[in-house]
């Protein structure tokens, strides 16, 4: 829930509750992506146009605000957490770890979602080890296109799963998925980042 937090206010009270030498661990992860790159192409831009409009929703049409609280949300995941500023003097250690940066982006919701343009930021220093991975197979689930709605119905508790506009974009998503019953392979991005407390 990193995201969702105030950065500099959850710094601190991570740094005093850890005793010297402990060690934070930040991991988020994003919405299921197509793993095979012959389904990928077409059916991922589908899947990411049905999240879009329900999210967007939630994040769009609120106070200044509203959208000032989103926006953070949205620059950090689009950095993939690297918004995150680890003070040298507070902070040793500091590793961040990266599964399928190349083709896939964090987020449980797309930038086509937002109201307000997407600004990923970074504060990685040059004391800092990042490390990426890409791994096709990663929390791999294979499922049809059924078990992807209910995935989507149940992490995306929306209303409006019936909507005009997102049925013919799930009709089109079971076409291009090979029918009702095939299924198809699906991993996910993830961030993880070690910081140990001086």
């Amino acid at each position: 829930m990193f995201p969702l937090m105030d950065t500099t206010s959850a710094l601190r009270s991570f740094h005093a509750l850890l005793k010297p030498g402990g060690t934070l661990a930040v991991w988020f992860y994003g919405r299921a992506h197509f793993a095979e790159l012959e389904y990928a192409a077409l059916c991922q831009p589908l899947l990411d146009r049905i999240i879009n409009h329900h999210f967007s929703g939630v994040i769009t049409g609120g106070s200044p605000e509203h959208a000032a609280g989103w926006k953070h949300v949205a620059d950090g995941i689009a950095s993939w957490l690297d918004y995150i500023p680890f003070a040298e003097e507070d902070w040793g250690s500091v590793v961040r770890h990266k599964w399928n940066t190349k083709w896939t982006t964090l987020g449980f919701f797309g930038n086509e979602a937002c109201d307000f343009p997407v600004e990923p930021r970074s504060s990685v220093t040059d004391k800092e080890v990042v490390i990426e991975r890409d791994d096709r197979s990663l929390w791999r689930k294979d499922w049809n296109v059924s078990q992807l709605r209910e995935f989507v119905e149940y992490i995306y508790p929306f209303q409006g799963m019936e909507e005009e506009y997102v049925k013919p974009l799930w009709a089109q998503l079971e076409r291009e998925m090979g029918g009702l019953h095939a299924r198809r392979a699906f991993s996910w991005p993830v961030v993880l980042i070690l910081a140990t407390r001086k």
